[in-house]
C-alpha cells in the first residue's frame, strides 16, 4: 500500500491529506474518509484503509482546517459547517488528480463525519455513493436522548464561551488528548 501525504486549499488554507494508492491500479475509485468529533486522519481507520485498498480502491484521508497536520485559525475547534467545506475541497483536490479515476468517487464518513459525508452527498449527485457509519446528523435530537447532567455541562460550557468571546476570549473543552 502506497501512501502519498498531500494538502490541498479549503477556504484559503491548507488541508493535509494521505493519500493510498493499492499496487498496480491505474486509475482507481477512490473513497474520501472523513473522521468524526474532533478526531484526526490517522485515528483508527488504518484497517478500513487496508481493506478497500486491498480491493483495489483508493483513500483519501484528511485532517480538517485546524486539526491534526492541517492549517486553519483556532485548533481543534470543532466547527461542522467548516469541516463541510474541507469534504468539498477534499473532493475537488481528487477531481484535479489523474492518479484517480475523478468519476468513482464514494465518501466514507463515521458519525459527525457521517453526518458530513450525508450533506456533502445531498448536494453533488456526481458521486458514487456514499458510506455513513454510525452518522451524527442531528445535534437536537442527539441531546433529546443525553442524561441531564450532561446537556447542561454541554450548556454551560458554550454560554461560557460565548460570553468569553464578547472579551476576545475562548472556552476550550478538552476532547482527546493532551493541549497543544
Amino acid at each position: 500500500m502506497n501512501e502519498k501525504v498531500m494538502s490541498f486549499s479549503s477556504e484559503g488554507q491548507d488541508c493535509t491529506g494521505s493519500l493510498f494508492l493499492p499496487e498496480g491500479a491505474e486509475r482507481p475509485p477512490v473513497i474520501v474518509m472523513g473522521h468524526g468529533y474532533a478526531a484526526e486522519r490517522h485515528f483508527g481507520n488504518r484497517s478500513y484503509i487496508e481493506a478497500f485498498v486491498k480491493v483495489g480502491v483508493a483513500v483519501l484521508t484528511f485532517d480538517y482546517r485546524g486539526s491534526g497536520d492541517s492549517a486553519g485559525g483556532r485548533r481543534r475547534l470543532v466547527d461542522p459547517k467548516k469541516q463541510v467545506e474541507d469534504w468539498e475541497a477534499a473532493i475537488e483536490f481528487l477531481r484535479s488528480l489523474f492518479l484517480v479515476d475523478a468519476s468513482r468517487i464514494i465518501l466514507w464518513g463515521s458519525s459527525l463525519g457521517g453526518g458530513h459525508a450525508l450533506t456533502v452527498a445531498a448536494k453533488d449527485q456526481s458521486l458514487l455513493g456514499v458510506i455513513a457509519q454510525v452518522p451524527h446528523c442531528d445535534s437536537r435530537s442527539a441531546f433529546k436522548n443525553t442524561p441531564s447532567a450532561k446537556t447542561l455541562s454541554a450548556v454551560g460550557h458554550g454560554v461560557w464561551d460565548l460570553l468569553l468571546s464578547l472579551f476576545g476570549k475562548i472556552h476550550e473543552v478538552p476532547v482527546v488528548g493532551k493541549p497543544g
